[in-house]
């Protein structure tokens, strides 16, 4: 075995204990880990989460409520810190009430869109930490009687495939998937070789269609 590639990394998971123990190169996907043969290639989910921020802080939307993954998900709390940032340096708070997790379904977007409006009537957006939680907070909307977006915009991630073709078309922040593929198969083949290990940071791009709209 010359070199593994990784997915989401368990800093306890037996099979990275392996990996460093045999001394063989691998690079984690979506991880911050770094060791002597381990490096990483991460989409930079803080970025992601500020230019969400960004985007409805200039529509004018000033409550905004977040659907948020599971809380030991490094890349979600990435997100979460993002647009944090963004909403201090605009003068702009997100109260505890306004943040509800959920698990990365569209069940789970629905019930948790359910709880964040059980509360929070004045709440004009949702940020949501991917597309599926998306599709599910706007069912529950929908079903609500409310409007997406004439009553409330909702931003996804990921941009997934039925992202531009759901109604209304999802505004969502899109992962360079090439680029970062590429970019850690690289990686691992110089580190094959004898090279260093490194943390690679690939920046996103922010996707504004149907779904979001000014206020």
């Amino acid at each position: 075995l010359d070199g593994v590639i990784v997915h989401g990394v368990d800093l306890d998971a037996p099979y990275l204990q392996e990996i460093v123990k045999n001394k063989i190169p691998c690079v984690a996907f979506e991880s911050p880990i770094r060791k002597e043969f381990i490096g990483n290639a991460q989409s930079d989910n803080f970025q992601g989460g500020y230019l969400a921020a960004e985007h409805l802080l200039s529509l004018g939307h000033k409550r905004i409520g977040m659907i948020k993954g599971p809380k030991h998900f490094y890349t979600m709390q990435q997100r979460l810190n993002g647009f944090r940032k963004c909403c201090e340096e605009r003068g702009a708070a997100i109260g505890k009430s306004d943040i509800v997790y959920a698990d990365n379904s569209v069940e789970g977007g629905i019930k948790a869109a359910e709880r964040l409006f059980a509360g929070n009537s004045q709440i004009t957006a949702v940020f949501c930490d991917n597309d599926h939680m998306a599709f599910g907070a706007i069912i529950h909307l929908k079903k609500s009687g409310l409007s997406v977006p004439g009553d409330v915009s909702v931003v996804g991630f990921d941009d997934v495939l039925m992202a531009e073709y759901y109604d209304p078309p999802l505004t969502t922040v899109r992962h360079d998937l090439r680029n970062w593929a590429e970019a850690g198969t690289r990686l691992l083949i110089e580190m094959i070789n004898g090279g260093s290990t490194k943390s690679i940071m690939i920046p996103m791009q922010f996707i504004a269609r149907g779904s979001t709209r000014k206020i």
